[in-house]
């Protein structure tokens, strides 16, 4: 059940970015934001149904940065911070406190984790030398689910300046990562916002233009898609594209030309390679 339809249901309830601090106001976290209805308004029955549809497992009293990110309520800032979105599917018999505390062992620097629904938690990590990377967080997850039998998708945040801005920044991180990890592969389900910021902030316009429409048929019938996100992800360098795709150099050369004669598109040039790869990111 989605945001509008609850909305339909009670017209009285009210959308909030925070969750309620007054116990009288039932707190729903849906999607983006947070569903206020007061509870006098619900039948007992309506209640639990509610709370077990949405739960919220957090104590918010013992975690600061719950309290800062979701409550607005200030919170000391010393350093840069990055804020580790974890969407945790498990399968059978999920030992989840276990799971904490081997995160908890990985992170040197880490100043928050807890989940804020059943299946959804934030690690808070303060900026020191030689924190992991992308490709370094991906493997770690891809490992622990295997041996905790679950599937872990993961939206690395940028290290942000001490701001009490942050919680702004975090809300846009969050639906960023809500809208683009359906999208995430089997191998490579960690991301952040440079890997996914043009698919995500171009969409929508492409996905409405006839034009980028009729340019995506003209790739598709060029048989060239492989070839344009393969030269996207090597820089545009043939070489390691040839490579990739197990093709000879002098071969993609032929096709990259013939494929200018027949759309005009120069795959060689930045902008070219670039507005192409724009047209493939169409669902």
């Amino acid at each position: 059940m989605n945001m509008t339809k609850l909305i339909e249901l009670y017209p009285n309830a009210q959308r909030k970015k925070h969750p309620a601090s007054d116990e009288k106001i039932l707190s729903l976290l849906i999607e983006n934001e947070f569903l206020w209805i007061e509870k006098n308004s619900l039948s007992s029955q309506e209640l639990n149904l509610l709370e077990a549809l949405f739960p919220n497992t957090i104590n918010a009293t013992t975690h600061v940065w719950y309290q800062f990110l979701f409550e607005n309520k200030p919170i000391s800032l010393d350093n840069s911070y990055r804020i580790i979105q974890l969407h945790v599917t498990p399968r059978t018999g999920f030992l989840k406190k276990e799971w904490q505390e081997t995160i908890r062992e990985m992170f040197f620097s880490l100043e928050d984790f807890f989940f804020y629904t059943e299946t959804d938690a934030l690690i808070i990590e303060k900026k020191q030398t030689g924190y992991l990377d992308v490709t370094e967080l991906n493997g770690i997850f891809l490992s622990l689910d295997t041996d905790f039998d679950i599937t872990t998708q993961a939206f690395i945040g940028t290290f942000h300046l001490p701001t009490q801005d942050l919680p702004d920044l975090f809300f846009e991180e969050r639906k960023i990562f809500l809208q683009e990890k359906q999208h995430l592969g089997a191998y490579n389900r960690t991301t952040t916002s440079s890997e996914i910021a043009l698919q995500h902030y171009t969409r929508e316009t492409i996905e409405k233009s006839s034009l980028m429409h009729s340019y995506r048929e003209i790739l598709k019938q060029a048989e060239m898609e492989g070839i344009i996100l393969e030269l996207w992800r090597n820089l545009g360098n043939i070489s390691s594209t040839a490579k990739a795709l197990f093709l000879h150099r002098n071969t993609l050369k032929y096709k990259i030309e013939k494929f200018q004669e027949q759309t005009g598109f120069n795959l060689k040039e930045a902008n070219d390679l670039l507005f192409c790869y724009l047209i493939l990111l169409q669902n």
